[in-house]
């Protein structure tokens, strides 16, 4: 949320351009959904293609969360 508020991207924008349901892009952006498939990050990061450095800041943490976040293998 805080990196499409960075780069004037609202909810719409992000389920536009990612080609997701606005309820699953919600339920991201809340953080009701903790788990976030590998084909969902994907899409979600293309939005941000003009943004490398955002794009990193996603990458870098969707690395912390399978080491030690909701998406790690316990």
């Amino acid at each position: 949320t805080r990196l499409a508020e960075q780069h004037d991207l609202r909810q719409a924008d992000v389920v536009r351009a990612a080609g997701l349901t606005r309820s699953h892009v919600s339920r991201i952006f809340s953080g009701d959904q903790r788990v976030i498939t590998d084909a969902d990050f994907i899409a979600i990061s293309k939005v941000f293609a003009r943004h490398p450095e955002a794009q990193a800041e996603l990458v870098a943490a969707r690395c912390m969360d399978a080491r030690v976040g909701p998406g790690a293998a316990h």
